[in-house]
């Protein structure tokens, strides 16, 4: 009798384990998760206790209007309405950075969109869904949708108009044809990353992609991915952006927070994942702060400059109680008032173009304040210059 229970508990045992590493599997966990082992088991760069933490804390909205004007007129004046209220160290309003997607393009949609750029509070940038692509079709449609833009001064800067500069998300996640075998595929270009740096991209904001196996290995990181032309996924790993250093890649990747919330049970068989993203599903609350501290993602060498990069589809109306509503209003408060005391932290909001000039800074060797670097390479786009 004893030998069959010893067998039958042996049988849940490997029962269990199979499921969980199907369940693993299936959810691209064991793509990610060794790294967080890692990552959990160490300390990692820490700044010095005395040091003051600077927070450089930036919103990539996947910013998807669809056809609706009305409801993105909505969500614009409600948002507005909102971030008026708050502000950083340095006076300056919380800032989106609106990853607009290129093939749905909508003249009206851009100018009703201006007008927040124009207050200092967004700057558009690019975000591209495309499906079966090979490298001729894909430069295509980032060259066309790029023409569009620069109609409205949009990724062209200040002081070169003819030079294209731009950040990007990359449509389902999908970059570099980091989704091969998926059907249909969210991309099918190899030298994905090659393109964009030939067209201007100057950094990547698409990851974390939790639950997509586009999401790199390499995790709560900057660094710069090296492209193979000739495989997918080139950004799976990368050598580090590094204090006082030279660029060693093709394309700088600013990740945001992935990491597991060993408090949260909500789901009760098992703890959440954070991963930035700001929706129903992942609703913010203040210990969430907590966790994009942890993440700890900053330039290797300078780790009292921490960047909190945060991903949304800020249009999706299901998100709106968290995107527009009394939760993102207290997120706000929370931050501004228990980690902007000037002394242990100090708070910048940011857009992909200034958190990519701090890094630059950064890895430069620059020292001190970053709000002093918030336009250090790459100016301010001509859409955000009233006319």
């Amino acid at each position: 009798m004893r030998l069959i229970l010893t067998l039958i508990a042996a049988l849940v045992v490997i029962m269990a384990a199979v499921g969980m590493r199907r369940y693993f599997q299936k959810r691209y966990y064991n793509v990610w998760f060794p790294s967080y082992l890692k990552f959990a088991a160490t300390t990692g760069e820490q700044a010095e206790p005395t040091a003051t933490k600077h927070l450089i804390f930036l919103i990539c909205d996947h910013f998807e209007p669809g056809p609706r004007d009305d409801y993105l007129r909505e969500w614009l004046e409600t948002y507005h309405e909102i971030v008026v209220k708050h502000r950083d160290s340095f006076g300056n309003h919380p800032k989106r950075t609106l990853h607009y997607p290129i093939e749905q393009f909508k003249e009206s949609q851009i100018e009703m969109m201006l007008p927040l750029c124009h207050s200092g509070m967004a700057e558009i940038e690019l975000h591209l869904h495309h499906l079966n692509d090979n490298s001729e079709s894909v430069t295509k449609k980032y060259v066309d949708g790029l023409a569009k833009f620069a109609q409205y001064g949009i990724c062209q800067t200040i002081d070169n108009p003819a030079l294209t500069r731009f950040a990007f998300v990359h449509g389902d996640w999908a970059l570099d044809n980091g989704c091969p075998d998926w059907n249909p595929n969210p991309c099918g270009v190899n030298d994905e990353i090659t393109i964009l740096k030939s067209l201007g991209c100057f950094i990547d904001c698409t990851f974390p992609a939790l639950w997509s196996p586009a999401q790199p290995r390499q995790i709560n990181s900057i660094y710069y991915a090296t492209d193979d032309p000739l495989k997918p996924k080139s950004h799976d790993r990368g050598e580090l952006v590094r204090f006082r250093s030279t660029p060693t890649g093709d394309l700088l990747m600013l990740q945001g927070p992935l990491l597991v919330d060993w408090f949260d049970w909500r789901y009760k068989t098992h703890p959440t994942i954070e991963h930035g993203d700001i929706s129903t599903a992942s609703p913010l609350y203040e210990d969430r702060v907590r966790l994009w501290l942890q993440a700890n993602v900053h330039v290797a060498g300078k780790p009292d400059w921490v960047f909190i990069k945060l991903h949304s589809h800020g249009c999706h109306r299901a998100d709106w109680p968290q995107v527009l509503g009394e939760p993102f209003d207290k997120i706000l408060s929370t931050l501004e008032n228990k980690y902007n005391d000037g002394k242990q932290f100090v708070l910048h909001y940011t857009t992909a173009r200034e958190a990519y000039n701090i890094i630059k800074a950064a890895e430069a060797g620059e020292t001190g304040n970053p709000e002093e670097y918030r336009n250090y390479l790459i100016k301010p786009y001509r859409a955000n210059k009233r006319t």
